[in-house]
């Protein structure tokens, strides 16, 4: 009996080992071996990590009893429901019972269904732990005759545990796609969630429509969570192309010359978030800038998560109601340029470079209802909004202003105390803000903030560091156009003339830096500067001061002020005696003591207030152009030896009182009337690279008035030379220095100036006739400058006498602006010139060298003229005759005789020699083409001839007198059936069927016989020719689409004979039009011309337009003209090539009942 019950005990373990084994497999496990010290053997077994052994083994020992097992030498009996971390051995624990009673073992069987799990042995009174066992989804509790077993009960009998299993609950959490719980929904193990939400997004209904859940809930094996999943409506792929970025990610750009407005994209639309599977990160520049406008119908524009950039120009055009950003991080340069919507920025945005919102919402301003405003999440680390502008987080920089929302309840701009740095250009052109307050002291003022002449007052009442100009450059990863680039370079305050009225306005405190421009054109009282390190160019210019009089400079080491009036630039001229020189800035004006321009202007008060002699300080050698412009307080300026160069507009000194009494006004002239020259001076210069401020690529460096005698070099000229336009004075008579090697023509640009002589030994220019001439080599002249009131440019252009030397070449600008002069009264006093017939030595005639002589009526050319230069007779307002007395064309730059006013050339005839027609009208055939200039219709013909017309059966065609046929008269079959006009032919085929060439206009001219007729033959055919070259040939069109490839990009007919009346448009798939040539008529047999009439508008009780068309008829035959470019109006692109393109003409709606 022992025997078995060991054997027993043994077969329990093993089986209880092989479930744990089981339990265990694919895990990491441990041995656990079992010493039984004496006893009964027990096998090991092996437990996956983390799990407990469970039941403890049964082992007997004759005289002993097991008191349980120990893995420490018997100190502590061991748990075994301890998880199992490592490999262990488990020693037994006897007591010595011989004195006592042994207990007799118990069974303990486990059953689920009738079957059989596991039985456990154990001594009487002993404890049990449930088998490891389990069904997958429900929940396990043992039970004994109909009630839960508790494991801690004492066994005293055999015991039949029997198990019942009940399903296990699980929970399904719902959320939205942002995380936002919906519902919570309960499941049984293994069973399908009932979730009966169908979620609509919260922001975006119309872009994103629910699709489903991330997750499976058709068997729920655990708690989880699952979120809503949208499908993005997004545009298609096809408009856009992709650039795969270094960091695998894509950029998008629409393809701008693609015309999709036929998808009429219009609701609500995202852009697209990924392309190859992957994110698209970047809007490329002009990126959503379609040429056709494809988006313009689009409600909302949503730029999804994925894209962190926007790159310049990206939004150009664009005029929605509204765009909005999920994860945008990054605003380059000129993103939002030229664009309007409302724009809502997310919370991820952490970078704005300057530019980014330029001219932001100004397009199509007055004409859109579109929202154009700025929005910035309040969850934006980096940026706030505050009061209709945007500054970075801490208040340091002020980012962006809008001025288009602005009312006159915020017409003040409070700058806070906070900012330290404005970016540039915030302000330009701006209106909407009266006045302007800096709260605090400032660092940086960025070029071009305020660029607007609309801002009346700006207080600051703190320190400004810096105000920069137009040398102001800023790191910008977005690409700006040249054009942008150059015009942003100005300054910060320019061009704010109703600023410069206040009275009130002033330079702040502490300012070390001014840049270029930086006041242009915005008047000062006075330039106080303290501490100041730089002033840059222009930075007080003003074309006509009224109030600056005062300059004054302290605890400078780069500046000092000469008597209050001067600023001059320390160490920066050319060297003079061995040192480095100053730099004249620029001269007060206007005399504080006595303003000359108040109503009470006494003239004789006024001379007291003049300085006799102003000297420029010793040391001076160079000077910033307008140094002293608009001074009229100085009789005698000196400047002094070292000076080198004169810039551009340094003197201007042209001033003019007047003074009314008793029904007249009497004048007087006040400004310098001498000016002493240095021996060092070289040069007069007239080249001003002042492109941001003022339009004029020159200016005279000297602009003297009346009152001014002349110049005086009381240590010696030695003036080598004299640009274009450099001197400008009332003198009439002007000697040019024997020094002067270097002479640009019109150096002497007085219209006044009726002779100019050369004083003797200079080796390079001559004088005759008051003209100035160059020798160019041998005995050869180019005439370089002809004074502009001299008595032979007045009527008929009188070329003097060179004696020995020839007049070859007429140099650019030898002639510019001769025009006529008037008195006071109206009358003419001097004609200009009218008529100019070059010697015949004149071979070359450079470019622009009669520009402005707008008086011209005739031209005379020799006959061995070679070249006559762009311009170089424009604008050629009265150009009446041109003759070329040459049998070949010379060559000829660019619109010789162009007018930007009216139509070349269109009352003027082109006169050439006999005999050379052929030759002359093909040359200004295709020189008109070139330059889009119809030069050969204004040449002679040579003879007329008679155009006879055989109409061959049509209708009878008389005769036409002409040199050529610029059209081609009607005829249509007059006889029996029905034959179609094939137009004119050189030769008759009715007999032979050969019918030469077919005859085109514009122009044809025809191989006359011996008698001077030239004779077309019509022919008529069972064919109807469709070209669309004339109004016979026209396609022929209706309102159901035809496919049809134009002969060339011209005038093209189309013949459309309508069922029903109403008003229709011509609608084409591309864009190649220009519609000032284009319209539907009428055909007119009779003139052989197609009358053309205006299109009709209906409108709404609100004036609304509700649709325009041309009025038609059923039944009446109407003709659409088209004049059609190779290029495409929308796109730019040139040179478009023929197709197969769609034409439709469409019904638009029924002719208004007062029409009809």
């Amino acid at each position: 009996m022992k025997q078995r019950t060991l054997k027993l005990a043994a077969l329990v373990f093993a089986l209880l080992a092989l479930v744990c084994l089981a339990a265990a497999c694919g895990k990491v496990t441990h041995e656990v071996v079992f010493d039984a010290d004496g006893g009964s053997a027990v096998v090991g077994i092996t437990v996956a990590d983390g799990q407990a052994i469970g039941n403890a083994p049964h082992s007997e020992k004759e005289g002993c009893k097991l008191k349980g097992w120990s893995a420490d030498g018997g100190e502590t009996l061991f748990d075994f429901s301890t998880p199992v971390t490592r490999p262990m051995t488990l020693k037994a624990v006897w007591e010595n019972v011989a004195s006592q009673t042994p207990q007799q073992p118990v069974t303990v069987t486990f059953e689920d269904d009738g079957k059989v799990i596991a039985q456990v042995t154990i001594e009487k009174g002993g404890k049990v732990f449930a088998p490891d066992y389990s069904k997958e989804g429900f929940e396990l509790v043992w039970k004994n005759g109909g009630e839960t077993f508790a494991f801690d009960t004492a066994i005293d009998s055999d015991l039949n545990l029997v198990a019942e299993f009940s399903p296990v609950m699980l929970s399904v959490t719902v959320q939205d796609a942002d995380g936002l719980r919906l519902d919570e929904v309960e499941v049984a193990y293994g069973q399908a969630a009932d979730i009966q939400l169908e979620p609509t997004h919260w922001a975006y209904p119309e872009i994103f429509t629910f699709s489903g859940w991330d997750k499976p809930v058709d068997c729920v094996k655990e708690n989880m969570t699952v979120t809503a999943v949208y499908d993005y409506k997004s545009l298609p792929e096809s408009l856009f192309y992709f650039n795969l970025l270094d960091d695998g990610t894509y950029e998008i750009a629409v393809k701008r010359t693609l015309d999709f407005r036929y998808m009429n994209l219009d609701g609500d639309w995202g852009v697209p978030a990924t392309f190859n599977n992957k994110p698209v990160s970047k809007i490329a520049s002009y990126g959503l800038s379609s040429l056709y406008k494809g988006f313009k119908d689009i409600d909302l524009l949503y730029i999804p998560e994925s894209v962190k950039i926007v790159d310049a120009y990206a939004f150009d055009g664009l005029d929605i109601p509204r765009v909005d950003f999920a994860g945008l991080e990054q605003i380059w340069a000129m993103a939002f340029f030229n664009c309007a919507f409302e724009l809502n920025l997310p919370a991820s945005l952490c970078e704005i470079e300057p530019y980014a919102f330029f001219q932001f919402g100004l397009i199509n301003r007055l004409n859109s209802q579109n929202d154009r405003s700025v929005n910035l999440s309040s969850d934006c680390e980096s940026f706030f909004m505050s009061g209709l502008a945007l500054y970075s987080s801490d208040g340091s920089e002020l980012v962006y202003i809008d001025y288009l929302n602005r009312t006159s309840e915020n017409a003040e701009l409070v700058v806070p105390d906070t900012v330290k740095t404005v970016y540039p250009a915030l302000l330009w052109q701006a209106w909407g803000i009266d006045s302007i307050v800096f709260e605090g002291d400032v660092e940086t003022i960025g070029s071009g903030f305020l660029y607007s002449n609309s801002i009346q007052s700006v207080t600051f009442n703190g320190n400004v560091e810096r105000i920069e100009g137009a040398e102001a450059t800023y790191e910008l990863k977005g690409a700006i156009t040249r054009d942008h680039a150059s015009q942003l370079k100005a300054g910060a305050f320019q061009q704010c003339s109703r600023l410069g009225y206040s009275a009130d306005f002033t330079l702040p405190r502490g300012l070390k830096y001014i840049g270029d421009f930086a006041f242009f054109e915005t008047e000062l009282k006075e330039v106080r500067l303290d501490g100041v390190q730089y002033v840059g160019e222009g930075a007080f210019y003003c074309q006509y001061y009224d109030k600056f009089d005062t300059v004054v400079v302290t605890n400078s080491d780069k500046y000092y002020s000469y008597l209050d009036r001067a600023l001059i630039e320390k160490g920066t001229g050319p060297l003079f005696n061995g040192k480095a020189g100053d730099t004249f800035v620029l001269y007060a004006p206007i005399v504080a003591e006595y303003n000359f321009n108040n109503d009470d202007f006494d003239p004789e008060n006024a001379e007291q207030f003049l300085t006799e002699t102003y000297t420029v300080p010793q040391g001076v050698t160079a000077f910033r152009p307008f140094a002293f412009n608009d001074v009229y307080d100085i009789k005698t300026l000196v400047i002094p030896e070292g000076v080198v160069s004169l810039p551009a507009g340094v003197v201007l000194s042209d001033s003019v009182f007047q003074v009314y009494d008793h029904g007249t006004f009497t004048e007087y002239y006040f400004g310098i009337s001498q000016i002493s020259l240095p021996s060092t001076l070289k040069e007069i210069n007239s080249e001003l690279n002042w492109e941001n401020a003022l339009a004029n690529e020159s200016y005279p460096a000297l602009t003297l008035g009346e009152n001014f005698t002349g110049f005086v070099w009381p240590n010696g000229c030695n003036l080598k030379k004299i640009e274009y336009y450099s001197i400008h004075t009332r003198q009439t008579e002007v000697e040019l220095p024997a020094t002067v090697t270097d002479y640009s023509a019109s150096g002497y640009g007085n219209m006044y100036l009726e002779n100019i002589t050369v004083e003797e030994g200079n080796g390079r220019y001559l004088s005759f006739g008051g003209w100035l001439y160059e020798k160019i080599g041998g005995n050869e002249l180019r005439l370089v400058h002809i004074p502009r009131a001299s008595a032979n440019a007045d009527g008929k252009l009188i070329f003097p006498d060179t004696g020995e030397y020839i007049l070859t070449e007429i140099a650019s600008q030898a002639a510019y602006g001769i025009i006529p002069n008037y008195s006071e009264e109206g009358e003419v006093i001097f004609d200009g010139i009218t008529e100019i017939e070059f010697p015949d030595t004149v071979r070359v005639i450079c470019d622009l060298a009669f520009n402005g002589c707008s008086t011209i009526k005739s031209v005379t050319f020799p006959a061995g003229i070679e070249y006559i230069g762009t311009r170089a007779f424009a604008p050629a307002l009265n150009i009446q005759s041109i003759t070329f007395n040459g049998i070949l064309p010379p060559k000829m730059g660019e619109n010789v005789f162009s007018n930007p006013f009216g139509e070349p050339l269109a009352n003027a005839t082109i006169h050439i020699p006999n005999g050379t027609y052929a030759c002359w009208s093909a040359f200004l055939a295709e020189y008109g083409k070139l330059y889009g200039i119809n030069y050969f219709k204004a040449l002679e013909t040579p003879q007329s001839f008679t155009y006879n017309f055989e109409s061959n059966g049509g209708t009878e065609v008389e005769s036409v007198q002409s040199y050529d046929l610029w059209s081609l008269p009607y005829t249509e079959w007059a006889g029996e059936g029905e034959r179609f006009f094939q137009g004119w032919f050189t030769k008759d085929g009715s007999v032979d069927g050969d019918w030469g060439e077919r005859v085109f206009g514009a122009p044809y001219v025809g191989k006359a016989d011996s008698l001077g007729v030239v004779t077309l033959y019509a022919r008529f055919g069972e064919d109807r020719y469709e070209d669309g070259s004339d109004v016979p040939f026209a396609f022929v069109v209706s309102e159901t689409t035809r496919k049809l490839t134009l002969n060339a990009w011209t005038t093209t007919f189309f013949e459309f004979t309508p069922e029903r009346d109403g008003l229709y448009l011509m609608k084409m798939n591309f864009d190649h039009v220009a519609y000032s040539d284009s319209g539907f008529g009428t055909f007119d047999k009779a003139t052989n011309t197609v009358n053309g009439f205006w299109y009709t508008t209906v409108y709404d009780e609100n004036w609304n337009v509700l649709y325009l068309g041309f009025e038609c008829k059923a039944g009446q035959t109407y003709y659409i003209f088209y004049e059609f470019s190779e290029q495409n109006v929308y796109t730019g692109e040139i040179e478009v090539p023929l197709a197969e393109y769609e034409f439709t003409v469409e019904w638009q709606g029924e002719i208004p009942a007062q029409q009809a």
